[in-house]
Order: structure tokens, then C-alpha cells, then sequence
């Protein structure tokens, strides 16, 4: 296989770290991939015609690329905002809805998407780029949308990236694509490891409803959900509660619900925990709550939430322990 070699990019540090890539200053959120992978599409070509032909646009040349029109968080009204669109005049039309976490768009906001759409057939589709697939979702989904929608990762775009550097000559200009790349490699794929982390909650078991006998913690856990208020979204896959001093269940993100009133949350109960005058409520919905194996103390957290991979919860004496780990480990990969 082919080695790709990355230029020397700069010499400013951040937090203490060389930048490996100028999108680094950018974070390393899905909002920061999304603007990353949306301005090198715009400077390069050769890899925007590249991106296409991988989603599905067959016959897609770079030359055909240049009057390409690339919109982030594009809005319209009553259809929300498109994490990144690409409108090629009278060709394409496509919209990606970027993920690096738990959580994939409900059914209503992909009917949306679809709608706006302008082209038709095989010219338009939705693409939901994700850390790894869900093939039950991917299989639901594509029941009720057929080839409108389509389902790529980001290590699938970091490899597109990768192939079009080493097939490159001298004299290409592939600079955003070097970038881009070390970006990829060096910031989301050795830091963000969303399929090993656990983001742990910590839940109240004093905290009890008017109407019966039911503690905050309970609520969550017989619902299978976690109401994160205005919180930005998790990174992670999963996620575990943990109450009364110990780490309690751990379960995996299935979606995640925006904007909802008190009254939607769930069960009637949930209004006598969260109020109307705070609303809207972000809730993510969780796939069936497993008991952690173990009898795991938190550690000196107190109200902290934390992230975790999996391995060192299943290994460490506390939680805290296990956070600790995690971060060493993060930081010894990005040091390299």
C-alpha cells in the first residue's frame, strides 16, 4: 500500500501540541469535520469529484466539479439546516448529514431533507456519514427511502483521501487534501474513538416526582432515555448511568431527540421532573439498558459526567480510575 507523506503545515502549537493541519484549529466536534471536509471539497477538484462518484453520482469528472455550489448549515424554513449540501446545476444534488457520535436522524428529518432535493433519481440523494454503521437502522431506513439515501463513514472519507494523495503527482495541487488527511488521521481518528467510549451521567435517587414513588434515576432507567436539556450532543456510542456511589447500566445511543416540549418527552410523569418554562429538552433514546457486570464505585466525582472506554471500565477499581486511563491513553496516540 501506498504511504502517504504530509507536508509540513506549520509551526503553531495549540493547547500545547503542534498542529498537525490547519482544520485542527477548527476543534474536533462534528461541526468542525463538516467545515473541514466541506472547504477542502471547495479548494480541490479532483477530490470533491472524487467524494461524489463515492456516493454514488457515477461518471462525476473534476472538470464538471467546478461550478459546484457547497453550503454548510444551509437553512430553510420548516425543513431545518443541512449539516453540509453540494448542488451541481441541472446534475446533482446531495445532502450529508454528518455524525461522530450516538445518534441518527429520525425518519421525519430525512422526509424533509428528501423533499428539498431538487433533483430526482439517481441525480439526489441524502448521504448520513457516520463513525461506524447500524445496519438495522440502515436496513429501516432504506425500506421506506429506497436509493434516496445512502450511508458512507469517515474512515471511508479519510481513505478516499488517502488514495487520491499517493495517486498523485508532484504537479497536482492536493495542499487542502494534505491537510485535510493529517487532520482526519491525527485529531478524529486516533481521538475521538466514539465505538470504545462509555459517557457516564451521573443520575439522583433523591430527587422523586409529587405523584408517586418514582426517583429521577428510575425514570431514566425504566425508559431507557437521558434528557440532556441544551447540552451539546455526546461523542460517544454508548452511554452508562451510574447512581448510589457505583457505575449501574450502560446502553448504546439510538437517536437523538431535539427540541421537544416537556409533554414529549415520554411518560406522562417526565412534566413533574422538567418544566414547561425550560423548555425545549434534547433526550437521547437509548437501545435496552444493560446492568454493568460489575460492581464499579464511582471515585471522587461527585455531579461529573465523564468518558470512558470500555476496556478500562471493565478493568479499573473506580470510574474515575478508568477516566484517567483513557485520557493517558489519548494522549500518549496523539503525541506520537
Amino acid at each position: 500500500m501506498n504511504t502517504v507523506r504530509l507536508p509540513y503545515v506549520s509551526k503553531i502549537k495549540y493547547k500545547g501540541k503542534t498542529v498537525c493541519s490547519d482544520y485542527q484549529l477548527l476543534g474536533n466536534d462534528e461541526n468542525a469535520l463538516t467545515l473541514a471536509l466541506g472547504h477542502c471539497m471547495s479548494h480541490e477538484d479532483k477530490f470533491l469529484a472524487a467524494f461524489l462518484r463515492w456516493c454514488g453520482f457515477k461518471g462525476v469528472r473534476s472538470v464538471q466539479t467546478r461550478n459546484a455550489e457547497i453550503s454548510i448549515q444551509k437553512y430553510q424554513e420548516n425543513e431545518g439546516i443541512t449539516d453540509l449540501e453540494i448542488e451541481i446545476p441541472d446534475r446533482i444534488h446531495l445532502i450529508i448529514e454528518a455524525k461522530i457520535g450516538g445518534g441518527i436522524p429520525k425518519e421525519c428529518q430525512i422526509d424533509n431533507y428528501i423533499k428539498r432535493l431538487k433533483n430526482t433519481g439517481s441525480k439526489a440523494k441524502v448521504v448520513i456519514l457516520t463513525k461506524v454503521k447500524n445496519n438495522r437502522t440502515e436496513s429501516t431506513l432504506r425500506k421506506k427511502f429506497g436509493k434516496r439515501v445512502e450511508f458512507r463513514t469517515w474512515s471511508g472519507v479519510m481513505e478516499l483521501a488517502r488514495k487520491l494523495l499517493s495517486n498523485s503527482s508532484h504537479n497536482d495541487s492536493t495542499f487542502k487534501v494534505h491537510s485535510f488527511y493529517g487532520f482526519m488521521k491525527e485529531v478524529y481518528n486516533m481521538s475521538i474513538d466514539a465505538d470504545v467510549e462509555v459517557w457516564i451521567v451521573s443520575l439522583s435517587t433523591k430527587w422523586k416526582a409529587k405523584s408517586e414513588d418514582i426517583s429521577v434515576a428510575d425514570l431514566h432507567v425504566k425508559h431507557c432515555f437521558w434528557v440532556m436539556g441544551p447540552r451539546r450532543a455526546p461523542r460517544a456510542l454508548y452511554m452508562g448511568f451510574r447512581y448510589n456511589g457505583h457505575l449501574q447500566y450502560i446502553g448504546r445511543i439510538k437517536r437523538i431527540d431535539y427540541g421537544l416540549k416537556s409533554s414529549q418527552i415520554g411518560p406522562k410523569i417526565a412534566t413533574e421532573f422538567w418544566e414547561k418554562k425550560y423548555e425545549p429538552y434534547n433526550v437521547i433514546r437509548l437501545e435496552k439498558l444493560i446492568p454493568f457486570p460489575k460492581k464499579l464505585p464511582s471515585g471522587n466525582l461527585h455531579s461529573r459526567h465523564v468518558y470512558c472506554d470500555i476496556d478500562f471500565l471493565l478493568t479499573a477499581d473506580t470510574i474515575i480510575e478508568a477516566e484517567r486511563l483513557t485520557k493517558k491513553r489519548r494522549e500518549k496516540i496523539n503525541s506520537r
